[in-house]
């Protein structure tokens, strides 16, 4: 019988998390199940699927222009949870890497030197190249050869997860920072008392396009394993993750318009229970050997 392997420690996946997980978000045919890494607890799906682009439809909606209604919704209601640049990187290169529509990237363009963005979908980083006027890589091979140890801070919002070889890209942020550089990361908490409240159903497990849920032990060892330290984790506010499950849990699938009406409500309760988003910060250590970067 083949055994799946954790794709951030090597160790065996075997014992099912969650399984038949159906596309309740955007209704693909795809049904994916999730185990449990013996090693080192990271939940991932099972088997590694080996393309994922069909799971993402043409009209994704991350790839939408976002309206200047849900602009102030994010400022207002999600909080502690996307980079916010202090006084100190007004001089600094600022990645965003899976940028989608780019209105992240345009909110925080006067408050750093320069904004770059990555996006794996090439139509789509075009977009956004045109939209913004900067630099949107969609090739990891091209975006480290014109950046090697040059970026300050690479900021990745709701994207380790969609990531089916993270040692990949980890080694590629870990070749594009400059020693002291920061990686901001966000990550739905598959722990979380909102997760296994919902299973299934949870906004936040979005399957098959979530592939992994890298925390704790898991993501001590990527970023060990790329010379980084992780520096800081918290809880962040994020209300979407409860009022699309809210959403799907009464309708049977997402209705956007239920995720509207329950957005008052979830944002009490994500201040109340703010565990559903979890937000790491890792810094590159001084040093370390771009050689040591690359997972054997």
């Amino acid at each position: 019988m083949d055994i799946s392997r954790c794709i951030a420690c090597g160790q065996p996946v075997k014992d099912h998390w969650l399984e038949r997980c159906e596309d309740l978000y955007l209704c693909t045919p795809y049904v994916v199940d999730y185990g449990v890494c013996e090693g080192c607890r990271l939940v991932q799906q099972v088997p590694i699927p080996c393309d994922t682009r069909t799971f993402y439809p043409e009209s994704y909606p991350m790839h939408h222009e976002r309206s200047w209604f849900f602009s102030l919704a994010r400022r207002v209601m999600i909080r502690r949870v996307y980079f916010e640049p202090k006084e100190s990187a007004a001089g600094a290169v600022l990645m965003d890497f899976g940028c989608g529509d780019g209105s992240y990237l345009e909110s925080i363009r006067d408050d750093v030197g320069e904004i770059i963005g990555f996006e794996p979908v090439s139509e789509q980083a075009e977009r956004v190249r045109e939209r913004l006027g900067c630099k949107v890589y969609n090739s990891i091979g091209e975006a480290e050869g014109d950046l090697k140890e040059r970026v300050d801070v690479i900021t990745a919002h709701f994207v380790v997860e969609h990531l089916t070889d993270l040692h990949l890209v980890f080694g590629f942020w870990s070749r594009i920072l400059k020693d002291g550089g920061i990686v901001h990361i966000a990550v739905p908490n598959i722990r979380s008392w909102e997760a296994r409240k919902f299973r299934k159903h949870w906004h936040g497990l979005d399957a098959p396009r979530h592939i992994s849920f890298p925390e704790g032990d898991s993501l001590s060892i990527l970023a060990k394993s790329h010379g980084f330290r992780l520096a800081d984790s918290r809880y962040g506010i994020f209300p979407n993750t409860w009022a699309g499950s809210l959403a799907t849990v009464l309708a049977g699938r997402y209705r956007h318009s239920l995720f509207l009406a329950f957005m008052p409500l979830c944002y009490l309760l994500s201040c109340l229970f703010p565990n559903s988003t979890t937000v790491f910060t890792l810094i590159k250590n001084a040093r370390f050997s771009l050689e040591g970067s690359r997972h054997e």
